[in-house]
């Protein structure tokens, strides 16, 4: 009994032991994951470490991509990227908040630091600092992918800076500007080529930028702020025009060409003014513009646009031109300046004044260039032939539409008549046959009448009469004579 007891009072002092062991063990391991939440996978080898910075100066050179994967929330120090160096920043949902900045000597003021010849990607989180003028100064091939960022807020601080290489700003990103800033830029100066930046998807809170032969293609996402392409005008920058391309991106504010600078508008919305105070002209082949400002060259079909509410916009390119005009309600308002034989559907109660120089066609009927109707969906009732009369006029068939005061003698209202073609004169004429003119006749007539019982000269059936009359004057005169002689 004793040595029996005695075992089972080992063993479970054993098994206590072991427990504590693993459960200190495992308090090791939460210590060392506290400790060291940067990961870091170089082919099948994957470390940890205690800071970003620690991570990137392990990354290998030579164009093998690593991964470098925050478990948490991180707070430290910047880092810079060497040429050569290909990481991908997986933030994993985290964010990374910038502490102290990095840079060249007497300019530390990055947050990131990306040299010319290194590849880098930045995707799934968030990278913010209170500290860094530049939150990312881009030398090297950089995509930004589902990613929101900011930079510390002072007068011409960035948060995302470029002047070499490509950058890529996609995934659903968000880029606000600091306060006093801009959102991104695109710079060239030195020997670098000024950075090719391309916004594919993405919503950027914030100013943009294309300075100095800079060059930024504005594909999709939208923009909350101005969109600017001018150089300093400085002997100490590029005299390249800095060029901005606006494809399908929407730009909630103006964009303005400065300088040298050179703009190009063939899709996407600007809601703000477009309009160039420098040398060059914007050039407009599509998309859709609030206000067209100087020096701007639209190409294409076009339509200046104003809703019953007053508000104003130019739609360009045969497709948006079709699309918009067909959208309008009544009480809005168009000029159209299209090609010749443009078929257009609009709704009734819209104003339309064709600007081209060739008629067009608006519901199935021509209008004529210079011409200005209000469109209108005929009603017509159909009004059935009427024979005239004597005193009243008579209509043929025709078809008449109250709301436009049109008239048609087809029952498809193609073939648009006046009114005075629908008219059927008064015959004149009664039923007898005998009209107007008649009377005339009646009025010959009764004169004849009345000239017929006076006697006419060679009659001789009253000859007899006027000679008894004759005679009786006679024998008359002839009582008195003799009478006059007895006297």
């Amino acid at each position: 009994m004793r040595k029996g007891f005695i075992k089972r009072v080992a063993g479970l002092a054993a098994t206590a032991a072991f427990a504590f062991t693993m459960v200190f063990a495992v308090a090791a391991v939460d210590v060392q994951a506290e400790d060291k939440p940067i990961t870091l996978t170089q082919g099948e080898t994957t470390a940890t470490y205690a800071t970003v910075a620690e991570a990137v100066a392990a990354v290998q050179t030579g164009g093998a991509q690593a991964t470098i994967t925050l478990t948490q929330d991180f707070t430290g120090a910047g880092v810079k990227v060497q040429a050569g160096q290909n990481i991908v920043f997986d933030l994993g949902g985290h964010t990374w908040d910038i502490t102290d900045t990095v840079g060249s000597a007497g300019t530390e003021t990055n947050g990131l630091q990306l040299l010319q010849g290194s590849t880098v990607t930045i995707k799934n989180g968030k990278v913010t600092s209170s500290t860094a003028k530049l939150l990312v100064q881009n030398y090297c091939d950089l995509t930004i992918d589902g990613v929101t960022m900011k930079a510390a807020d002072g007068s011409g601080n960035l948060t995302v800076s470029n002047n070499n290489g490509s950058t890529k700003i996609t995934g659903g990103s968000v880029i606000d500007a600091p306060a006093g800033g801009s959102a991104f830029d695109s710079d060239k100066w030195g020997s670098y080529d000024g950075g090719n930046v391309t916004l594919e998807n993405a919503v950027v809170n914030g100013n943009v930028q294309a300075t100095n032969g800079g060059k930024i293609e504005l594909q999709g996402g939208t923009i909350n702020g101005n969109v600017f392409a001018s150089n300093y005008g400085s002997d100490a920058f590029s005299k390249e025009s800095a060029t901005v391309t606006v494809s399908g991106t929407t730009i909630n504010g103006n964009f303005t060409v400065q300088n040298n600078g050179a703009g190009t508008i063939s899709g996407g919305m600007v809601t703000g003014t477009v309009s160039s105070e420098g040398t060059n002209t914007v050039s407009v082949t599509g998309g859709e513009i609030g206000t067209v400002g100087s020096q701007v060259t639209i190409s294409g079909d076009y339509a200046n646009i104003t809703t019953a509410s007053g508000a104003t916009k130019t739609v360009v390119g045969t497709a948006r031109v079709q699309a918009e005009v067909q959208a309008l309600q009544s009480g809005d308002s168009v000029e159209i300046y299209v090609g010749e034989g443009t078929q257009l559907t609009v709704a009734d109660g819209v104003k339309v004044s064709n600007k081209g120089n060739g008629n067009v066609v608006i519901n199935g009927e021509t209008v004529d260039a210079n011409e200005n109707v209000t469109v209108h969906t005929h009603q017509a009732q159909k009004v059935e032939a009427k024979q005239p009369t004597a005193t009243e006029a008579g209509n043929i068939a025709y078809w008449y539409c109250a709301g436009c005061d049109k008239y048609f003698s087809d029952e498809a209202l193609t073939k648009e008549i006046q009114k005075a073609d629908t008219v059927i004169p008064a015959t004149g004429k009664t039923e007898d046959g005998k009209g107007d003119d008649d009377k005339g006749e009646k009025q010959q007539t009764t004169e004849k009448e009345q000239i017929s019982k006076v006697p006419k000269t060679g009659d001789t059936a009253n000859i007899s009469v006027y000679a008894a009359v004759m005679l009786a004057a006679l024998a008359v005169l002839g009582v008195a004579a003799a009478g006059k002689k007895k006297m």
